[in-house]
């Protein structure tokens, strides 16, 4: 949708090849634009005469057996983000019916570099880039009011813990635990190279 200085507004369509299937899942980043369609993740490049070009296979190919777990049923949900020269995807995966699950495509490197999936219960409905301190952050956030600042801890997540006591009912004398933050460790995986035999030349 288009709209003139005069107040006129027109559609135009820029691309009759592939469809956005969740709106917040489009993302400018510099000339490109990234979004979710049916098929998988694309990106398109606009061309002079304004109209939007992009590749036959979407960008999410190599990771294809992932992207096919999204959940159809609720995949309008999806939401997105581009920080840090990354492109960052939330989706509803398998069973859930929120996002759950978050695909992280590269652009310095043109790779996916992972996907995040999060401790149950714990959902990602909107994706926000905003200032922490003095640094612009990524945050995640969720219709529970949690606002959690992605990223900024090295020895894994922050997350409620469950472990708050007594429950009711409780027979006194008794010791209060308020609930609070746990650190939950990523578990990663690296892959170098095979070896064979311990020989380095192999």
């Amino acid at each position: 949708l288009f709209r003139s200085p005069g107040g006129a507004s027109w559609i135009r369509l820029l691309s009759g090849q592939i469809g956005c299937i969740a709106r917040n899942t489009a993302v400018l980043a510099g000339q490109q634009v990234f979004f979710l369609s049916e098929k998988g993740i694309h990106i398109m490049t606009p061309r002079l005469d304004l109209t939007l070009t992009g590749e036959v296979l979407p960008l999410s190919n190599e990771i294809d057996p992932d992207i096919m777990g999204i959940n159809q049923k609720y995949v309008s949900g999806s939401c997105a983000a581009y920080f840090d020269n990354r492109y960052w995807l939330a989706a509803p995966t398998g069973d859930n019916t929120r996002n759950n699950k978050l695909f992280v495509y590269n652009l310095l490197n043109s790779a996916w570099e992972t996907a995040d999936e999060f401790p149950p219960g714990f959902y990602i409905d909107f994706l926000r880039v905003m200032t922490y301190g003095n640094q612009r952050r990524l945050y995640i956030g969720n219709i529970e009011g949690g606002l959690f600042v992605h990223e900024q801890q090295t020895a894994g997540d922050s997350v409620f813990s469950s472990a708050a006591a007594p429950v009711l009912p409780f027979i006194l004398p008794s010791a209060l635990v308020p609930a609070g933050l746990t650190t939950d460790a990523v578990e990663g995986i690296a892959v170098t190279r095979s070896y064979f035999m311990n020989s380095l030349e192999a």
